[in-house]
């Protein structure tokens, strides 16, 4: 067979191979996106016992309880899971883990108020502040509404943020929710629940 034939039988296979596999990829995933209850990171089925695996804390694993009316987006870089309320895009909620040397967690939450147009505090100010205790450590919250500008220096007017960040193990675990201040204000009740739920996987 001649160099050409090979290389028109190579794209020919691609291309059924591809029209094969790419509808049922797209449904999969679209499927499970759209399950509230899938699984955190991807991992596991959708819509069993509500709960989120986290891939990037092997031991213990860590698991939440996620409320009904979230939806699980599109997996993003860095990020073991991201949802938002369901019809509220703007609104996200994401659990993500990161090395300790990566910012302290008075620095991380002094970054976030700094994207809000707000002063930054002091260590003892913040760990003065609201707190709540998940798995084996104190969790600092912060809850501030301003002018948030994001990574791409837009600009959302009267946002809301709500976050805790725990330091674990040498890592900072964070859940964060931003969006329009009436909606996160609105989903408070449920961001505080959601803390409440994580835990270690006893199943691990």
């Amino acid at each position: 067979m001649s160099h050409t034939m090979w290389k028109s039988a190579i794209i020919l296979v691609a291309a059924i191979v591809t029209a094969i596999v790419s509808p049922v990829w797209a449904s999969e995933s679209a499927d499970h996106e759209n399950c509230p209850h899938a699984q955190g990171g991807g991992q596991g089925a959708c819509c069993e016992g509500h709960a989120a695996a986290s891939p990037l804390v092997e031991k213990p694993a860590i698991t939440w309880e996620v409320p009904e009316h979230w939806v699980k987006a599109r997996p993003r870089p860095f990020r073991e899971a991201t949802y938002h309320p369901s019809g509220q895009e703007e609104t996200e909620c994401y659990v993500t883990v990161v090395p300790a040397d990566a910012g302290s967690a008075v620095e991380t939450i002094n970054r976030w108020r700094g994207q809000l147009g707000l002063e930054p505090l002091s260590k003892s100010e913040i760990e003065a502040g609201p707190s709540t205790q998940v798995l084996d450590g104190k969790g600092l919250l912060i809850e501030a509404f301003g002018d948030l500008t994001d990574l791409g220096g837009n600009v959302h007017e009267d946002y809301g943020l709500l976050s805790m960040v725990c330091v674990q193990d040498g890592t900072l675990f964070i859940v964060r929710m931003t969006g329009p201040r009436e909606q996160v204000q609105s989903e408070r009740d449920h961001f505080m629940a959601f803390l409440g739920s994580i835990a270690e996987s006893s199943t691990a």
